[in-house]
């Protein structure tokens, strides 16, 4: 799927990014006529991209914690809107790796303040790590902070393909509800879920859908 698709509906949207093949990157962007343009890619033919960028930082969070498209919609929206000069200077990406989907927000390192504003508002933080896995574990540091006592501990990991000293880690910020049982967790995803559409909102109006 090299060629971007233009035009993409939601439904569209939502059958891709549940039929993602392992080892997939799929990005997104804006054409000039400010259509969404979707370009997908196999990761090791692309992340070193990435690596190779100077001046941006990129923050990574799990598809699955909750907040992590909260943050990715405060960041976009609120510091780099669509439809300004301000949107080119932010990217967004989605990988499918090791079973599990990831988001990728990459913008300037003079900006890290707006990603780092972004995250307390989605109830996470920024993490100066890289995600990895160790078996099933998900996890995040960096290869130089880990004692030899959590070398012995984690044994063979595998690390997020973008492990750069640019790249960060969305993480759950002490005192969350998130780790406060299923009851709560359940709560805090409703609650992000209700400042998602009063976000939108505010930028564009109620949705067609939302009975507003």
């Amino acid at each position: 799927m090299d060629d971007p698709l233009l035009g993409i509906t939601p439904d569209e949207l939502e059958a891709l990014m549940a039929a993602m093949p392992e080892g997939l990157l799929v990005k997104f962007d804006k054409d000039e006529n400010f259509e969404t343009r979707i370009s997908g890619f196999k990761i090791e033919d692309h992340i070193h991209k990435w690596a190779e960028m100077e001046g941006f930082i990129h923050i990574v969070g799990l598809g699955m914690r909750i907040g992590t498209d909260y943050f990715c919609n405060y960041l976009e929206e609120t510091f780099f809107p669509p439809m300004t000069p301000a949107n080119d200077e932010y990217g967004f990406a989605v990988a499918q790796w090791n079973g599990l989907k990831w988001f990728i927000c990459t913008i300037p390192a003079d900006k890290k303040h707006c990603a780092e504003e972004a995250a307390k508002a989605a109830d996470l933080k920024m993490q100066d790590a890289v995600p990895f896995m160790a078996g099933p574990i998900v996890a995040s540091t960096r290869l130089e902070h880990l004692s030899d006592d959590e070398k012995e501990k984690w044994g063979e990991v595998d690390w997020f393909p973008l492990n750069t000293p640019s790249t960060y880690t969305l993480e759950g910020q002490s005192g969350s509800k998130v780790y406060d049982g299923p009851g709560a967790r359940q709560d805090l995803t409703v609650e992000t879920e209700l400042k998602r559409q009063k976000l939108y909102e505010k930028k564009h109006g109620p949705r067609e859908d939302s009975g507003t």
